[in-house]
């Protein structure tokens, strides 16, 4: 049912169905623009005679004298009468309900109604049948001195008085920064009363704290933090039945996967060493059998099946003999930049894990990942299980995160400091004697829900490269779940305690944030006791969630304006596309280059700009 309405002529469609007394029909009518004009609703005979129902709409106050709702039962135009003013304070984007009975003997209840609450009602008399309820959607002027801008009102239901709940308008997925508000709305129609109930991830919601409305047409959440990412849905009832609405997901920053790999079609599957790495997505895969003597029976096999989302890594081994340091292996996941040059492994090169995703480029200054944390922090969060528990090998499921002083490095040296962030271990220490701290409350993302995990946190130096070893181990390990770490609050705590645990004066807070974190390694280190192992462990979602960052202009240094030209900072949401211009006159607009933002800023320089005696810049989206 819809129509339209040229200077208040009717052109709109009738309903096909016809109504006669006793009936209770319901209308749902919402504005769409700000500056639109006028809607009506008809409730009238076939040929326009008699009593009819008239509903006229406007949410522009420059349209005419008629800002609000009204009702008006006599056959004229609404601006050429005395209408009667149902509600004053009309808005945009609001679904308003008009509920209208009409009795056995003609008299009419006209019901104006909002998330449930009766705004106004009305009353008319004579209203005989059969009825027909039609809208008009305004355009042009509705009377003298009114505004032409063209308006549209968006239809959005019928319902009689014994319908079931019908949904035609479903919540819609929101990406929100951390800290930002999520809405949510549903716009349904059915027999009132209609009741809602919102719900997350499969559970009822009720309002408290950050969440509100959770029983009403509209769910604001507030402050959104990672433990608001989830979906959401609306269930909405009457006394004839219910519907549940589509699902609507909330991610709080940007979501960048790692498994499911992006545009992997095909199993990739590596055997031993056998190819040496396998390219996975934005990711490398690689056993990694660094300390295992090659006399060893059985195999390390790792497997990804893109059907269902799934790393494997399955340990089955005999007659082992470690070479070096005690560690057997490391099979992991990579991203970024791995260290370690020629000869180390056998026949390898120093590795980009992939191109990176343009939104995530490693290296990455550990400075400007730590700054994230004021955005959200930037985490980890695996979906992961261990299997069988407990391992019979001394074993640890752990990221390995290396930092070093140069980009790229030459090679790991004393100013290196390798990070690793256990979430299970079985018979196994990290290295170092004794923890540096204990019971450190870290905050952690644990099947979706925000808790403070406790961990010891252990520091020595390798005994062969002296680089720096920092290990977060958790007090109660996690051996399967979804776990999500924050890693710039964790490398926040290394600049605020590296020169203290190893009394090194290159790691002060400030020479760290100049440091480079290379890449991010997702894995599982095990030793031997008894010359066999036999273990495994999956991953079924991996990912990292990157908070939004504005669009922020700097100066490039404290002389951003030389011979060479004008330079000058910039930093936007990752992954977003920018076109950088130009102007002398804050009116005409001249491209100069384009950027895509990243966690790091960049660092541009206009050539150009010495020419002038004055020059603008702005950051546009193409």
């Amino acid at each position: 049912m819809s129509g339209a309405n040229n200077n208040y002529q009717f052109t709109g469609i009738q309903s096909f169905e016809a109504f006669s007394p006793p009936f209770t029909l319901s209308a749902t009518v919402t504005g769409t623009i700000a500056n639109g004009n006028p809607f009506e609703l008809f409730l009238s005979n076939s040929n326009w005679s008699g009593s009819r129902l008239e509903i006229f709409g406007n949410i522009n106050r420059a349209n005419c004298g008629y800002y609000g709702i009204w009702a008006n039962s006599v056959n004229d135009g609404i601006c050429a009468l005395n209408p009667y003013l149902l509600y004053q304070n009309a808005a945009v984007g609001v679904p308003y309900t008009f509920q209208i009975s009409v009795d056995a003997s003609g008299n009419l209840t006209l019901s104006l109604i909002n998330n449930g609450v009766t705004l106004a009602q009305a009353a008319g008399s004579g209203f005989i049948g059969p009825f027909y309820l039609i809208l008009g959607q305004g355009e042009g002027s509705p009377c003298t001195g009114g505004s032409t801008n063209v308006g549209v009102w968006q239809y959005v239901g019928l319902a009689s008085s014994n319908s079931p709940p019908s949904i035609l308008a479903q919540p819609q997925g929101l990406t929100v920064g951390i800290g930002g508000t999520a809405v949510f709305g549903v716009t349904a129609i059915g027999a009132t009363p209609l009741s809602y109930q919102w719900i997350k991830s499969g559970s009822n919601l009720v309002s408290n704290g950050n969440v509100i409305g959770t029983t009403n047409t509209t769910l604001t959440i507030s402050n959104v933090s990672v433990v608001d990412a989830a979906n959401y849905q609306v269930v909405v009832s009457n006394s004839f039945g219910s519907v549940t609405s589509s699902i609507a997901k909330l991610t709080a920053g940007q979501e960048i996967d790692l498994i499911p790999a992006p545009n992997v079609n095909q199993s990739v599957s590596l055997t031993n060493s056998n190819p040496l790495k396998g390219q996975l997505g934005l990711c490398a895969i690689e056993n990694n059998l660094y300390g295992l003597a090659p006399s060893f029976t059985g195999q390390v096999v790792m497997t990804y099946f893109p059907n269902m989302d799934l790393l494997t890594n399955t340990i089955a081994l005999g007659q082992m003999t470690v070479t070096s340091g005690g560690v057997a292996a490391y099979p992991e996941i990579e991203y970024g930049y791995k260290p370690w040059p020629p000869p180390w492994p056998p026949n390898s090169t120093n590795y980009y894990s992939s191109t990176n995703s343009a939104a995530l480029l490693f290296p990455v200054k550990l400075g400007d990942l730590v700054n994230m944390e004021s955005y959200g922090g930037f985490w980890a969060v695996a979906n992961y299980a261990v299997s069988p528990i407990p391992p019979q090998n001394p074993m640890d499921f752990a990221y390995d995160i290396w930092i070093t002083s140069s980009n790229p490095p030459v090679s790991v040296t004393a100013t290196t400091v390798e990070l690793m962030i256990w979430l299970y271990a079985s018979n196994l220490t990290p290295s170092g004697t004794t923890p540096k701290l204990t019971g450190v409350p870290m905050p952690c993302l644990v099947n979706g829900q925000l808790q403070y995990l406790l961990f010891d946190v252990y520091a020595s130096t390798n005994t062969s490269s002296n680089w720096a070893i920092v290990s977060f181990e958790p007090e109660a390990p996690l051996s399967a779940g979804s776990i999500g770490v924050d890693l710039s609050r964790i490398m926040g705590m290394l600049g605020s305690e590296l020169q203290n645990w190893f009394g090194n004066s290159v790691w002060t807070q400030s020479s760290l944030s100049n440091f480079y974190v290379l890449d991010v390694e997702l894995g599982s280190e095990f030793k031997d006791t008894s010359g066999s192992a036999n273990y495994g462990w999956g991953i079924s979602r991996y990912y990292f969630i990157a908070p939004p960052i504005p669009l922020t202009f700097g100066l490039g240094s404290a002389q951003s304006l030389t011979t060479n030209g004008f330079s000058f900072r910039l930093q936007g949401q990752l992954g977003s596309n920018y076109v950088v211009q130009a102007s002398t006159n804050l009116n005409n607009w001249q491209p100069i280059t384009n950027f895509v933002g990243t966690i790091s800023p960049i660092y541009l320089n206009d050539p150009a700009a010495k020419n002038f005696k004055q020059r603008f810049y702005r950051a546009v989206t193409p």
